[in-house]
């Protein structure tokens, strides 16, 4: 890589400090440039330390040209702008231990500084790039006198680099600055709203935000609202206010978010359903006399009271025969059935001894959980069943294994049943017949030149998108983040780096659109996953003997490789994270491991 560097005022920041998003999409400018910015402000406890801030970005070792580094700080409160300097051995340091192959690191230095609590910074990297889709990677940190606080080497985040909003698929931004600290978030229809609170000397206000895949805007006709549903088709606002003294919810419904109309009030709703089977609205209420009940409407005016409910924070599913299971996945977590018409709940025997971990609902109605625990014939381990009905269960061992109570979550597609806790993943490819233990280790990109056992690598979520499955991941050294990772794979194979930011997180609730979450100490972002439409050749007709020489372009889906060139001919070393297998970050991905040498089955 050929770089000529224009040295102009690098940012001073301080330990203790706090990320703010960065942009993972940024788009050329009208002279080509792209401008890259990291920005870091101190947290309590920085008063009066003396610090040396670095940042360094890598790019691609193919790419050659000028790239202006500059930044503006504060240090014990007065503003200053400084030069920084080329950092060779940090520059060395960072090419060994986090190496990205096809990738070169650079890093730059300013003087020590003294930081109180109250200063921060920004540094920003100027430069042309070279393609019309390009990755880069930036780290900022600092490092003290003694090199025992080294965190520039960490919080790694990708930026794509694109000609144009339609270049390649990529993050498109939708939201920015959400203050997520006073916001709630649900997901309606074709849309996320995210209620944001803002307490005044007047009293509490609400602030709606619609974003969706067109973008984001303030809805203005949304009554006042604690809440907001999606069901048959319809929108559902609920408001918490007073019915003759006694504290419920008034229900009002909308199908175009602009005209409303008044449903009436009910007791206290904790959960509001929809029953397609009965086509009956649901209702998990809390009476004035304090027990739970289920309430049923046809159209949210007229409600029946029809069955006590189960613990506070209950799931309700609705099977095609009518049945309705709940799991009280607190408390004493435990299942239940209701068939139509009943007044009470029985029991669903399972096992004295097995806890249930997690549920799911696929789309074709059947009824997924996980458990673990000890059977009632002595088996330890963890325990995959069951239903298209409610009331017949089938159960299965998926073999033992140290400590199965680690194992709380469930994420399934057509392919595969995963089930998951934030070490460790239970896997299987054949309907819950077999499975394969392995860690998040394996799953989870590792710098090679580090031996796995001092990262630690973690599982934040695990979403099942199509066929794909897409994990949020965090890897970590010493205590510091290393870089936040979204990772998609379909045949748990090969993976895909989506993003690489602290705190991201990806929302799969809307259909056949992919949305990503990034969250800092200040506020959070929202994006959405954009991919240009592909359209198939035209076959061209075979000649006798000959053989069809082009095949229908396939459909890009997050997670699939894409073909080795970029938009703009240059090398894959340079080019998107979309377009790249993870080898390239060195972050090395390995195959699943399997246990004592074979997959576990299922007993």
């Amino acid at each position: 890589m050929k770089l000529k560097i224009i040295l102009l005022a690098t940012a001073g920041l301080l330990t203790a400090c706090q990320h703010k998003n960065a942009d993972i999409s940024i788009y050329h400018d009208e002279n080509g440039e792209v401008t890259v910015t990291r920005t870091m402000t101190a947290s309590s406890g920085a008063a009066g330390l003396d610090y040396q801030i670095v940042s360094c970005i890598a790019l691609p070792e193919d790419w050659s040209g000028e790239i202006a580094v500059s930044g503006a700080a504060t240090s014990e409160g007065t503003a200053y702008s400084v030069t920084g300097v080329e950092d060779s051995a940090r520059t060395e340091l960072m090419n060994r231990i986090r190496t990205l192959p096809g990738f070169d690191w650079n890093c730059f230095s300013d003087e020590m500084r003294t930081y109180d609590e109250d200063d921060s910074g920004t540094v920003t990297y100027v430069f042309a790039p070279d393609r019309e889709n390009m990755t880069v990677l930036t780290t900022l940190g600092v490092a003290d006198a003694d090199g025992d606080d080294d965190n520039y080497q960490n919080q790694i985040v990708s930026h794509q680099l694109l000609a144009t909003e339609t270049t390649a698929a990529h993050w498109q931004l939708r939201t920015e600055g959400m203050d997520l600290y006073l916001s709630s978030m649900i997901a309606a229809g074709d849309s996320y709203f995210i209620f944001e609170s803002d307490y005044s000397p007047y009293g509490e206000t609400i602030t709606t935000t619609r974003i969706n895949k067109d973008g984001s805007s303030l809805i203005e006709t949304l009554p006042y609202t604690d809440g907001i549903y999606f069901l048959n088709n319809t929108y559902i606002s609920m408001g918490f206010g007073y019915s003759e003294g006694q504290p419920g919810s008034f229900l009002q419904y909308s199908t175009d978010l602009e005209n409303w109309t008044e449903a009436g009030w009910l007791p206290s709703v904790q959960q509001l359903m929809y029953n397609p089977a009965t086509a009956l609205y649901v209702a998990n209420v809390e009476t004035a006399s304090g027990p739970t009940a289920i309430y049923t409407s046809p159209d949210l005016v007229t409600w029946t009271s029809q069955v006590s409910a189960q613990p506070y924070n209950s799931r309700y599913y609705f099977m095609a025969n009518g049945n309705m299971v709940a799991f009280a996945n607190s408390g004493s977590h435990r299942l239940f059935l209701a068939a139509p018409g009943d007044d009470s709940w029985s029991e669903i025997s399972y096992g004295e001894n097995i806890t249930l971990r997690d549920s799911y609902q696929t789309t074709d109605g059947r009824v997924h959980m996980i458990s673990s625990g000890t059977s009632d014939s002595g088996v330890r381990g963890v325990f995959y069943g069951y239903t298209d009905d409610g009331e017949n269960w089938i159960w299965k061992n998926t073999g033992d294994w140290d400590n199965p109570s680690e194992l709380s979550h469930l994420a399934i597609n057509e392919q595969a049943i995963l089930a998951w806790s934030y070490r460790s993943l239970l896997l299987s490819l054949d309907g819950g017949e077999t499975w394969v233990l392995t860690d998040a280790d394996d799953i989870a990109p590792a710098i090679d030149t580090i031996d796995i056992a001092d990262m630690d690598v973690s599982l934040g979520s695990v979403k099942a998108y199509g066929d794909q499955f897409l994990f949020s991941t965090e890897v970590s050294a010493s205590g510091e983040t290393v870089a936040g990772l979204v990772l998609a794979t379909s045949d748990f194979s090969d993976y895909q780096v989506m993003a690489s930011h602290q705190g991201a997180e990806v929302l799969t609730d809307i259909p056949d659109e992919l949305f990503l979450f990034l969250s800092s100490y200040e506020s959070s972002d929202v994006y959405v996953y954009w991919q240009p439409d592909v359209v198939p050749e035209e076959p061209v007709p075979e000649e006798p003997g000959t053989e069809d020489p082009t095949e229908e372009a396939p459909e890009q889906n997050p997670g699939e490789n894409d073909d080795a060139d970029n938009a703009s001919g240059g090398s894959s070393s340079g080019g998107s994270l979309w377009l790249l297998n993870l080898l390239l970050l060195p972050l090395v991905v390995r195959r699943l491991k399997i246990v004592s040498g074979e997959s576990k089955a299922a007993a």
